[in-house]
């Protein structure tokens, strides 16, 4: 319970001492670490295009230009995937914490016919 506790407190979430609550938690905190670890990707992807295109021979201006078309298909390639992959844990988010401010209701309000 103090991991769900200190999880709550990182995203500022509201503690909902139930399992359903504790679930909810757990994943937001497993999408946010996902969502750092997708841009550190994105930035490493890049930096790798980046060092690609110095690193390509200098000798022919085709072998140039075609080091450079490599290295901007790859960062190109990089966002997208960072933007696909962001928005599905965007979507996922949302849902959650949406059933999350559902779960902190009142019972009477969860269940009416209690």
């Amino acid at each position: 319970m103090d991991e769900i506790r200190w999880y709550a407190a990182r995203l500022d979430l509201p503690l909902i001492a139930t399992a359903e609550g504790a679930v909810i938690i757990l994943r937001l905190a497993i999408i946010h670490d996902s969502r750092l670890f997708v841009l550190r990707k994105e930035q490493a992807d890049i930096a790798a295009a980046k060092q690609s295109a110095r690193d390509f021979e200098n000798t022919l201006e085709e072998g140039i230009q075609f080091g450079l078309d490599k290295a901007l298909q790859d960062i190109k390639a990089a966002k997208e995937e960072r933007e696909t992959q962001m928005a599905a844990m965007e979507c996922e988010e949302r849902e959650l914490r949406r059933r999350l401010s559902v779960a902190s209701l009142p019972l009477e309000l969860y269940h009416p016919e209690v």
